[in-house]
Order: C-alpha cells, then sequence, then structure tokens
C-alpha cells in the first residue's frame, strides 16, 4: 500500500536528504557505505515541504506518529523493498516485516546504492539549492 504522501517528488527529496546525510561509514556485505539515521533525513525532507514544525518534529524524533511522518517513514521503507526495478536506497535496522512494526525513525539508518548516488547527483544538478544543510525555520 503507498503511503498518502508517496509521489515521485517525495521519492527524490527522499533521495537526496539521504545523500546528504549518509555521512555515518558503514561496512555492508563488504563494501564500504555512507548511512544516515532516520532522524535528520525525516528533518531534511519536512523541511524543504515547507512542513517541519513542533508537532513533526516530536513525531520525528518520537515514536513516529503523526500522519505525515507516518507517510514518510512508509514511503522511505517501501523504497528500501527489494523489486525489479533498480534499487536505490537500502535501509537497515527494523524496518517492519510482516506483523512485525517498523522501529522508531531514530533506530533505523538508510544508504544509497550506486545507483542512488547516481540519481541523486543528477536530482542536485537539476536542484542545487538542495545541496545546502540550511533549515528553512532557521532564516
Amino acid at each position: 500500500m503507498q503511503a498518502e504522501s508517496d509521489t515521485p517528488e517525495t521519492r527524490d527529496l527522499c533521495l537526496m536528504a539521504v545523500a546528504l546525510h549518509g555521512s555515518i561509514p558503514d561496512v555492508v556485505r563488504g563494501e564500504q557505505r555512507a548511512t544516515a539515521n532516520g532522524r535528520p533525513i525525516f528533518r531534511q525532507v519536512l523541511t524543504w515541504m515547507g512542513s517541519w514544525n513542533k508537532e513533526t518534529e516530536a513525531a520525528a524524533y518520537g515514536d513516529g506518529d503523526g500522519p505525515i511522518v507516518l507517510d514518510l517513514y512508509k514511503t522511505l521503507i517501501d523504497m528500501c523493498r527489494p523489486r525489479s526495478e533498480r534499487d536505490l536506497i537500502v535501509g537497515f535496522g527494523n524496518l517492519g516485516y510482516g506483523n512485525v512494526p517498523p522501529a522508531a525513525p531514530s533506530y533505523v539508518a538508510f544508504g544509497l546504492t550506486e545507483g542512488g548516488r547516481e540519481q541523486a547527483d543528477k536530482l542536485f544538478k537539476q536542484h542545487p539549492a538542495y545541496r545546502s544543510f540550511k533549515r528553512r525555520d532557521a532564516e
């Protein structure tokens, strides 16, 4: 089931946020890959969407409750599911399987595949302002 906010634009924002915040080196299946904790990814995407506020902050930094945060989390998790198309994002931690719900966003991490890095680079060329970590609420 697709999340309500699961649009191509939201997926692009997720991909760019994982690329921006993926700075923790991790070795996965013998290759080094940068991963990012879920919390800064949520903050970045919601900031870009103009939806970062005290309510979404509490949801993203707490148990993940809140409609927009839940939808965004479902989108990120769905982007990690293996499919026939080229995979762009990999997830680490309990992303929910069967009847087991996913862990809170602060207990999971996301990383890019090689194809994900290439796609993120293309998106950053199209949208150079998104390379910035500057938060809108800090302006």
